[in-house]
């Protein structure tokens, strides 16, 4: 993710002068660990159809080497991969919605029909440079991902974008295409249609647009690049088609995506078809360079090494860049935590070779772009500030870092404090010099111009960093701030690469940390219990039978020893880095756990290979909240030790485990509770699945018993029952080292299925999952929620009764509306304010399926009083002014009239207006002179008379 030309920060502005500057970046995006395993599956399949025939336990051991405490491995058996050479000149692909308003969609690739009259007849977009967006209008409004548009902009790098223009220079990645904007990439690549007159047109046809980029080409430095050619259709209906007639682009995504990070992508082969329907972003990336395949890399070194290791980290010697403008990126295998806003990647640990510990994959490219001495400046990266040192630090900070952002109440799709791929903290923001980007900025004061400026980049983890990574408790972090509206002159905006000396105005936006927590919750596991020793194994990758220089491996031993040293000091010494190579020795119980006080877990520390002897393990637990033994023994030809752990004393102990030297170090933070009252079961797996009545769900479910800090509790026993004849297995189950136990379940029911999960000895401590149907529902089970009169009312409380209305959603010609309760036959919500009267139609649907459908009528006053079902009474009035209130729903415009009667008397309305606190619910403060007795109120609201409920008058 770092810069590939660099200029000076003097001349940055004078840009006419000079060849553009494409960014030297780190590649890191919220698709990293996607397009790893899309490079190596496609790498696989290409070295198939040779007739090679390649696995994991295939690959050749004796490539790998160790010289001291450096892994050399040489680069045959498909360890360096060709990317994806683009497979669809000549083709036509069409995307076409699946589902109404275009929330989904189906693609299929025919042969191509590039239509010349297109392109001749269309208008040209004049004056479009490189790096440019210009806006168009379409003739009708133009669905895609569930929303629905009336422009948009053509981008000269070969995509349209709506909402928003982007013409940055950044890599044109799978990572911008589904965090920025929402966009459909013909061929997103560094085009530049400056360098061919009138090369990008567009043409309006009654039914359709048609944009060409005919002869655009592809961006050079010096001369003219390689002409490209494509067309791309968008459709009244929501369908689009892409054609291309002559594509030679070095790199180029191709797809569609909703963007702002929406939903999980799937990265496909459009060549080969698919019968799937997708709801989320839809590409694939084509490139003719060569890359590491990182999966096949980790696959080798895991062959003569053990999994002791939380990060692989890949330097090459055989100059193969990480991507186009790419210094260096981190691919995560694990998700180590919540609350930081990442991207969740589950469980892919055995795909890169690693049974347990392996946590993230760094691509750190040619270890010739780095200078010798690990604290001077990258070249690349030189106005940064980054040394091979912080770019590392960077890298392994991915595994955490950068997320997460608080929220602006104008425009909840933006993420102020990020910047590039919405994976690095903004230029703007005061990071304190963080190591993921961002600046530490001076604020000068409201009465300075410039107010701020930028005084110090990369110096480390900042405070809110530390809270992210698990090393600082919430409560240590000072605030900090963003600028918003910035009036520095576009170098990247808010992607751009930190440097010093920077100076702008801008309005100040505080930022605590209380308000990334209000975001993402809270960070789990929590600083008490979180991870602080990490391993790093340094790979240095070379040419096959290339000889290495002593140069270069003393180059990298300096960085090695070095990194182990300063990553403390980035981390204000609350975490390590060991890059030293050893054995495993892996307690089961780290990297933390729990057991409550006198109870006792099982625990055991085992090792990757027999021991070839006894293997004595010394154990240490210095605070003595828990009972352990001094040591344990594996034996000779076993690879196992167990041994209990008992808890004592509240509080979080620090387990150890030493054995002889060439075994690492391990450690688990143990986290003792007083109580199992204490304890909370999380639903990880399994939840909102279909149902089919008598047969079992498709995936099991997996509840997961922790405490506040995050830390799993094994040994306990969960208990499981369902609502209704269905049958659970087991019908109890001991939670295992995660804290996690698994049950399988045959609902009785086609929906509305319940399975209640309680902790044994603690009825209190439980969770609760649903098996779901498709929502049904007819037009008469639409009413008003307080009278149950038939209907709708804008701005109203609504009810639908039905069936399979379990956590539903409600939509209102299209509009969502809001829904605040719902059960198996019953959902709540507000109806639209701008719904118009009439009809409208109405769906409800779940994660599962949407429901038929249904015309309701929408009356435009339909007022209805609120009562208590038990008693029948809509109020008691006690002794005193004899003025009561109300509760209704349905009155409209909530200014209009509202009368009262009472015994049908008419009665003073003194109040009605909207409910504090309340959307959608009516106050009506009445006033009566009865006495005792119980007496029949109406309301009467734009002619119409509400429902007759109950009032008591006590006197």
């Amino acid at each position: 993710m770092f810069l590939s030309r660099f200029f000076p920060i003097a001349v940055l502005f004078i840009v006419s002068a000079w060849p553009k500057t494409i960014p030297t970046v780190c590649g890191s995006s919220p698709t990293t660990h996607l397009e790893m395993a899309d490079l190596h599956e496609k790498s696989q399949r290409r070295l198939r159809a040779a007739g090679i025939t390649k696995s994991a336990t295939s690959l050749n051991r004796a490539t790998t080497r160790e010289v001291g405490d450096l892994v050399i491995m040489d680069d045959s058996d498909g360890v360096v991969a060709r990317r994806n050479p683009f497979t669809l000149s000549g083709q036509k692909l069409t995307f076409t919605p699946a589902s109404a308003e275009a929330k989904s969609y189906r693609f299929s690739t025919t042969t191509g029909d590039f239509k010349d009259d297109d392109s001749v007849q269309g208008s040209p977009l004049a004056g479009l440079g490189d790096d440019d967006s210009q806006a168009v209008l379409l003739p009708f409004s133009f669905p895609f991902f569930g929303n629905r548009y009336s422009n948009l902009f053509v981008n000269s790098d070969g995509n349209l974008s709506f909402g928003i223009a982007d013409s940055a220079s950044s890599d044109r990645s799978l990572g911008r295409l589904v965090a920025g904007p929402p966009r459909i990439a013909l061929m997103f690549g560094d085009l530049d249609p400056s360098r061919v007159a009138n090369s990008v047109r567009v043409r309006m046809l009654p039914g359709s647009v048609v944009i060409t980029w005919q002869g655009v080409p592809e961006y050079s430095d010096f001369g003219r690049g390689a002409p490209q050619t494509g067309q791309l259709r968008l459709f009244n209906d929501g369908r689009i088609e892409m054609v291309w007639q002559t594509i030679s682009m070095a790199e180029l995504v191709v797809g569609i995506a909703p963007g702002n990070l929406e939903g999980t992508p799937n990265l496909v082969s459009f060549s080969t078809g698919s019968t799937v329907v997708y709801a989320a972003a839809l590409a694939e990336r084509f490139g003719t360079s060569e890359s590491l395949d990182l999966l096949t890399a980790s696959q080798r070194f895991y062959l003569t090494h053990e999994d002791s290791y939380d990060f692989l980290a890949f330097y090459n010697s055989a100059g193969i860049s990480p991507g186009a403008g790419v210094l260096a990126f981190s691919s995560p295998v694990r998700d180590p935590a919540v609350g930081n806003g990442a991207i969740p990647v589950g469980e892919l640990g055995p795909q890169y070779g690693s049974p347990h510990r392996l946590k993230a994959v760094l691509n750190m490219g040619p270890i010739e772009q780095y200078p010798t001495d690990p604290n001077a400046r990258v070249p690349l990266r030189f106005d940064a500030g980054d040394t091979p040192l912080t770019v590392l630090g960077h890298e392994a900070g991915h595994l955490f870092l950068a997320y997460t952002s608080v929220r602006d109440p104008q425009n909840p799709m933006a993420r102020p404090l990020l910047g590039r791929d919405l994976f690095h903290w903004s230029f703007f923001f005061n990071s304190e010099a963080s190591l993921l980007e961002g600046n530490r900025i001076q604020d000068n004061g409201a009465s300075a111009s410039p107010r701020f400026v930028t005084t110090a980049t990369v110096e480390g983890y900042s405070p809110l960093d530390q809270y992210l990574m698990g090393l600082r408790p919430a409560d240590q972090v000072p605030p900090t701030f963003v600028v918003l509206n910035s009036s520095l002159p576009s170098i990247g905006g808010a992607g751009a690469a930190p440097s010093v000396g920077a100076r702008f105005n801008g309005t100040r936006r505080d930022v605590k940390v209380e308000d990334i927590i209000a975001v993402e919750g809270t960070r789990l596991p929590d600083s008490t219990i979180a991870q602080r020793r990490f391993r790093f194994a340094i790979v240095l990758v070379t040419p096959a039978g290339a000889t290495l220089d002593t140069a270069t491996i003393n180059k990298m031993e300096n960085l090695r020893r070095q990194f182990e040293v300063v990553f403390t000091k980035y981390t204000g010494g609350r975490a390590s880095a060991e890059a030293t190579l050893a054995r495993n020795l892996r307690l089961t119980v780290e990297p933390y756990a729990g057991v409550v006080v006198g109870g006792t877990i099982t625990a055991a520390v085992e090792l990757d290979s027999p021991a070839a002897k006894p293997l004595t393990v010394q154990l240490s637990a210095p605070a003595a909240l828990i009972d352990a033994p001094a040591s344990v023994t594996v034996a000779a030809g076993s690879r196992r030790a167990e041994f209990a752990l008992r808890g004592i004393r509240s509080g979080v102990e620090l387990l150890t485990a030493r054995a002889d030297a060439g075994y690492i170090t391990s450690e688990a933070r143990i986290s003792v509770i007083a109580s199992r009252e204490q304890l909370q079961l999380l639903v990880t797996q399994g939840d909102e699945q279909a149902a089919t009545s008598g047969v079992e769900l498709l995936s099991p479910i997996v509840v997961k018993l922790t405490d506040a800090a995050g830390a799993p509790y094994p040994g306990m026993t969960v208990r499981a029952q369902s609502n209704n004849k269905g049958q659970v297995t087991p019908q109890s189950a001991i939670t295992d080292a995660q804290g996690e136990a698994i049950f399988r379940w045959v609902t009785g029911a086609a929906g509305g299925s319940e399975l209640q999960f309680t902790l044994e000895g603690s009825a209190k401590v439980s969770a609760r999952v649903v098996a779901l149907g498709k929502p049904a529902f007819a037009t008469a089970g639409v009413v008003n929620a307080a009278s149950y009169a038939p209907g709708l009312t804008p701005g109203g409380i609504s009810t639908i009764f039905g069936s399979n209305l379990e956590r539903t959603k409600v939509s209102v010609n299209s509009q969502s509306a809001t829904a605040f309760y719902s059960s198996g036959s019953q959902v709540n919500f507000v109806t639209p304010a701008t719904v118009a009267a009439g009809t409208a139609t109405v769906v409800v649907s779940n994660s599962i399926a949407n429901s038929g459908t249904v015309q309701v009528t929408v009356n435009a006053v339909q007022p209805g009083i609120f009562f208590d079902s038990r008693t029948g009474l809509g109020a008691v009035i006690g002794r005193g002014s004899g003025i009561f209130e109300v509760y209704g729903t349905g009155f409209g415009d909530s200014s209009a009239a509202v009368s009262a009667t009472i015994g049908g008397q008419p009665a003073e309305v003194l109040y009605s207006g909207p409910a504090p606190g309340f959307v959608g619910l009516q106050q009506i403060n009445v006033k009566t002179n009865l006495g005792p007795g119980e007496f029949p109120l109406e309301l009467t609201a734009g002619g119409q008379i509400s429902n007759s409920v109950k009032i008591q008058v006590v006197r």
